[in-house]
């Protein structure tokens, strides 16, 4: 009888340890996936303002605003919402707000 409630108190051990292992995994994933987003919309926005402060930088595509969280720019209007960008300079379209108000005043 002793070696069951042994046995059972170490199979509840290796059940409690699995649980807690599979709740660590979920939440580094979760903070991987959203890091990653928030990296993305970063790179894209500091693209868009490099290309305020310097027109000889890559133009930003309709991908980069998309993935900077703008939206409305699309292939009809990427390049007047560029030629807009390059009247500015890095301060005034360095968060994806001020780009987006850009954007609908272009609208």
């Amino acid at each position: 009888m002793y070696k069951i409630e042994l046995m059972s108190k170490h199979i509840k051990n290796v059940i409690l340890m699995l649980l807690f292992a599979l709740l660590l995994v979920a939440c580094v994933e979760d903070n991987t996936q959203e890091t990653l987003a928030t990296n993305t919309e970063e790179i894209a926005i500091q693209k868009i303002a490099n290309y305020a402060d310097d027109a000889s930088a890559l133009a930003p595509t309709v991908e980069d605003y998309e993935a900077a969280g703008v939206t409305g720019v699309n292939a009809d209007n990427l390049e007047a919402i560029n030629a807009k960008v390059l009247t500015l300079v890095y301060e005034d379209v360095d968060t994806q707000e001020e780009i987006q108000a850009l954007m609908d005043d272009s609208i």
